[in-house]
């Protein structure tokens, strides 16, 4: 579960910004918002006798341009920095620091994430540059054991040797996972100076508890962002293909939508026959790339033998009309029927596993009943999922369950320095906003700010 995560110097952002997850004292729809993170035994974690309460879901509302979709590409970014293998030294990490001034595009950027994953608390700070990590700091929390704040590991980069240093482990760690100098050594020599230590981690042959933790939080839990590009990927035709219960779900979930569907099947297709020429220029880069990567030519070469076994696989979606069956070829339904079916698919995985999700501009070719809709079910249902979603939908803050929340409702806006400033609903008193006022009325007329200046 995330907890919370700040940025500095990224994109538009220049002075930190901090989104949390963390709910404030109201107890308001305590049954569909709250969630709590539990200790591997299943209990949950306490902290001053209380269980830990964390909100389900943020909503991100500004004007065009505002930053609103830089949020959630940070939070992507930290999982591609923690888990994308770099190329060589040479490859830059994709971002921009602040751009209009003198000052800040010489500076580092620095972001810092806090989530729990099976009853310990992670804090993952990053210092970083367009070409490497300056430094990277982990302390955690093991409330399966004191809860006490301790330091995983500090690392460095010595940026003119370009050479990664492990400069502290917590004595600690060491003992418990039996860490050797030569374990240590050897994991500093497996991360590039572009690299976290946890894509370091994955290079190298021995156990470190915490760093797998972190690692499977990453790769597992927190989900790549979700665009309006409405694609279909390999996790929802997967789902679509194997699992009945989710084409039973999926499948209601779009009859209740009300666009006359009666279901869908994966249809699979051979893989095309290739031309003999473009299957020698194919087999020439595999030969190439298996020298590069020092590995068994023989195996590569039957790379290209694999991918031809494969099918491509591709969604027909059925139709009744006058009692007869009709398909349709996915890639030619509407938007509307595209968008519904893969928050179909996303909302099955969040009530089944433990997700964090990330959805920008979710009412695309959305109605707003389907949109509503989408949202509640996902209150009711899921457990232990959390969303962050962008949105300019006004509409959403007519739904009394949603804003009488007030903690999950955020805003961006740039200031005069063309700065994005992220703040909540939350923030504001009850002398600034009375408990009965209209949310709605209140952000059309602008006295939230985070609107456009027309």
């Amino acid at each position: 579960m995330l907890l919370d995560f700040s940025i500095k110097n990224f994109g538009p952002i220049k002075d930190e910004q901090i989104l949390s997850f963390e709910a404030l004292p109201s107890t308001r729809y305590e049954e569909y918002y709250i969630i709590h993170p539990m200790l591997a035994n299943g209990k949950l974690i306490l902290r001053q006798n209380a269980p830990i309460r964390l909100l389900k879901l943020a909503v991100i509302y500004g004007a065009n341009a505002s930053g609103k979709t830089t949020i959630l590409e940070t939070l992507d970014f930290f999982r591609q920095l923690a888990l994308n293998e770099r190329r060589d030294k040479s490859q830059k990490l994709d971002f921009l620091p602040f751009a209009f001034n003198t000052t800040s595009p010489k500076e580092p950027t620095q972001l810092k994430i806090r989530f729990f994953q099976k009853g310990i608390l992670f804090e993952h700070q990053f210092e970083i540059n367009r070409h490497c990590i300056i430094k990277e700091i982990v302390h955690y929390w093991d409330y399966n054991t004191s809860g006490r704040k301790r330091l995983l590991f500090k690392r460095d980069t010595h940026p003119h040797d370009q050479v990664t240093e492990l400069t502290k482990i917590s004595n600690l760690v060491i003992a418990e996972n039996d860490l050797t100098q030569q374990a240590i050594e050897s994991l500093q020599l497996a991360t590039l100076w572009n690299e976290s230590i946890l894509v370091g981690f994955n290079k190298v042959n021995f156990i470190f508890k915490e760093l797998q933790l972190m690692r499977e939080w990453y790769s597992d839990v927190l989900e790549p962002m979700i665009n309006s590009h409405n694609s279909v990927d390999k996790r929802l035709l997967m789902i679509a293909e194997e699992d009945h219960e989710a084409k039973t779900f999926m499948t209601e979930f779009l009859q209740q939508s009300d666009f006359n569907i009666e279901g869908f099947q994966v249809e699979k297709r051979p893989f095309p026959k290739l031309s003999e020429e473009l299957e020698l220029v194919l087999s020439h880069f595999q030969s190439l790339f298996a020298k590069v990567k020092n590995e068994d030519h023989s195996e590569n070469n039957n790379l290209l033998e694999k991918i031809k076994d494969q099918p491509i696989k591709t969604i027909q979606v059925e139709y009744l009309v006058e009692g007869k069956h009709y398909l349709l070829p996915f890639e030619y339904t509407s938007l509307g029927t595209k968008r519904t079916f893969i928050l179909a698919g996303l909302l099955y995985l969040l009530m089944k596993q433990n997700k964090v999700l990330m959805i920008d501009e979710f009412e695309s070719s959305l109605h707003p009943d389907l949109a509503e809709f989408f949202l509640l079910t996902f209150l009711k249902s899921v457990q232990h999922s959390q969303l962050i979603l962008t949105t300019h939908s006004r509409d959403l803050m007519k739904i009394n369950e949603l804003v009488d929340r007030r903690d999950i409702i955020w805003f961006t806006a740039k200031n005069d320095l063309l700065e994005t400033e992220l703040y909540s609903l939350g923030d504001f008193s009850t002398r600034e906003i009375r408990p009965e006022a209209s949310i709605y009325n209140l952000y059309k007329i602008g006295k939230l700010g985070a609107t456009p200046n027309i």
